[in-house]
């Protein structure tokens, strides 16, 4: 990690790329934040830059600075709020003052993982570029659709081939509702009772956890939820406290 670091705010791992989240000190006495990764990037779970890198043959055994290109995707002025991974697949929350949270997603689909309804056709490698933002948009709480809406993500975590995240959303003619929406495999339950025969979730609202304020009792064969749980449950009674 560079000198100007000033904590580790998250250190995450898929099944062979690690990712730390730093909080990092400018000349200017501003702080921001930056990741670091390390590891199998063959997916592109690591961003396009670490995977050229690798290609032309340097070490995949040390920490590298990942840049992501978030002006190509409009996205100039976002900084890195949250990381998580899966299997082989990465999930960056990016925050900007006065706007909406967005979630990315990089690497491998094998499950749906990207969060983009399968578009990345085969096992593996994606193949529709290596950046893949995240689209809450089709989802609607309470009636209330999600596509205007400004949402903030409280939390998120990964198994193996599954997602959930806790959103809090704000639209223009109704009061902020908290939610979890998860997306990946869910063949055995992992993302609650779901009513389509299909081992897939692809970005749906979770029917156990609709507008909670804090998720403290998550099912124990989901080890995301089982994150978030305890992620919600600290913020909860440091409320409380």
């Amino acid at each position: 990690m560079p000198s100007n670091t000033n904590r580790v705010l998250n250190v995450t791992s898929g099944a062979n790329h690690t990712i730390v989240l730093g909080e990092t000190r400018g000349d200017d006495g501003n702080h921001g934040t930056e990741i670091w990764g390390s590891g199998d990037g063959s997916t592109g779970q690591l961003g396009p830059e670490y995977l050229q890198l690798i290609r032309d043959g340097a070490p995949s055994t040390i920490f590298r600075p990942i840049n992501l290109p978030l002006q190509q995707f409009g996205l100039a002025g976002y900084q890195i709020k949250r990381v998580t991974a899966s299997w082989e697949t990465t999930y960056v929350v990016l925050s900007c003052e006065g706007k909406g949270d967005v979630v990315i997603s990089m690497g491998a689909d094998d499950f749906g993982d990207l969060g983009i309804g399968g578009k990345a056709k085969g096992k593996g490698k994606e193949k529709e570029g290596p950046v893949h933002i995240v689209s809450f948009a089709h989802l609607t709480v309470d009636g209330n659709p999600l596509r205007n809406a400004t949402i903030a993500v409280q939390a998120i975590a990964a198994g193996q081939h599954h997602v959930v995240a806790q959103l809090s959303v704000t639209g223009k003619d109704w009061d902020t509702r908290t939610c979890i929406v998860g997306w990946g495999a869910s063949r055995h339950g992992q993302l609650g009772s779901y009513p389509l025969p299909t081992p897939l979730i692809l970005l749906s609202l979770l029917h156990l956890a609709i507008n909670t304020p804090s998720f403290c009792a998550p099912p124990a064969e989901s080890p995301a939820l089982d994150r978030i749980g305890k992620d919600s449950c600290k913020e909860s009674k440091a409320h409380d406290g």
